[in-house]
């Protein structure tokens, strides 16, 4: 039997693999759709929403979670995001970068949100929005409709990781922070340099407060290089008196102040959102 040109074999194995593709049961195709289009939404979303998606109802069910399991919600795509709220009732990330009141999609599973204290206190006090268990705040400012408020972070009540990525000393007290967090994340403002003293008594106020706590993680990418080594040298000694274990630092690196340093966190809050919980050293090892 003649073989056939390079092309037609192409085309042949093709058809044969599509056959066999066709025979397999339906929960596994759906499995192997959907993790495609998992391991190609990063570099290759286009091609997972206009190619992948519309192949037929089937696929399209399979990819629409992957689709929506990150929302970033802007400026630019403000108007698009609110023309299909209910689209997005899956969506497990929710990243907002607005400061604008925003009616929230009917969420059901929400595992993280990122942005502005004061918009997810509206979310969660004037929509009824459930508190997430993952949260990443920008900073730690009250908004006007915070300020009369007794403790600040009571909304927070429920929360078990939190990530606050501009943190300055305020009225209210790290020690405020609900008892239901395990891993905290301060990310240090370049005011602390000048407070360290008072933040250090705040440190050691909420590692007293909280037994549930198992890992705060301090990061000094607003100061620069020796700056953070002076800051880091000072919380290491205040972890050995106080032997405890809990205490971390992430000083890998150092912007300075610079525009750098949120072009980092946006980065991070988009793609290392499980990782950024656990880096850093710790600074007190218990014998």
């Amino acid at each position: 039997m003649a073989e056939l040109p390079a092309r037609r074999m192409t085309r042949q194995r093709r058809r044969n693999a599509l056959a066999q593709f066709s025979r397999l049961p339906l929960e596994i195709i759906r499995q192997i759709v959907t993790m495609a289009a998992e391991d190609n939404i990063g570099y290759a979303s286009r091609w997972v929403s206009q190619s992948l998606a519309v192949v037929c109802r089937e696929f399209r069910d399979a990819v629409e979670p992957v689709l929506v399991a990150t929302v970033r919600l802007s400026s630019k795509h403000y108007a698009a995001i609110s023309a299909q709220r209910n689209r997005l009732a899956r969506t497990k990330h929710f990243m907002n970068h607005i400061y604008d009141s925003f009616a929230p999609p009917p969420f059901v599973s929400l595992a993280s949100f990122s942005g502005r204290m004061t918009v997810l206190y509206s979310l969660v006090v004037n929509y009824g929005l459930p508190v997430p268990p993952w949260v990443t705040i920008h900073d730690n400012f009250p908004g006007y409709h915070q300020r009369h408020l007794e403790n600040l972070y009571e909304f927070l009540h429920g929360v078990t990781r939190l990530h606050i990525q501009f943190y300055a000393l305020s009225d209210t007290s790290l020690e405020a922070l609900p008892v239901s967090l395990t891993h905290i994340v301060i990310t240090l403002s370049f005011s602390i340099a000048a407070r360290l003293k008072n933040f250090k008594a705040e440190l050691a106020d909420l590692l007293a407060s909280n037994n549930n706590l198992r890992r705060v993680l301090l990061r000094t990418l607003h100061f620069t290089i020796r700056e953070a080594a002076d800051i880091v040298a000072s919380c290491e000694t205040l972890a050995i008196q106080l032997h405890d274990s809990r205490v971390w630092v992430d000083d890998s690196v150092a912007y300075g102040g610079n525009q750098n340093a949120t072009a980092h966190l946006r980065y991070e809050e988009a793609n290392e959102q499980d990782s950024v919980w656990f880096s850093g050293r710790q600074l007190y090892h218990a014998r």
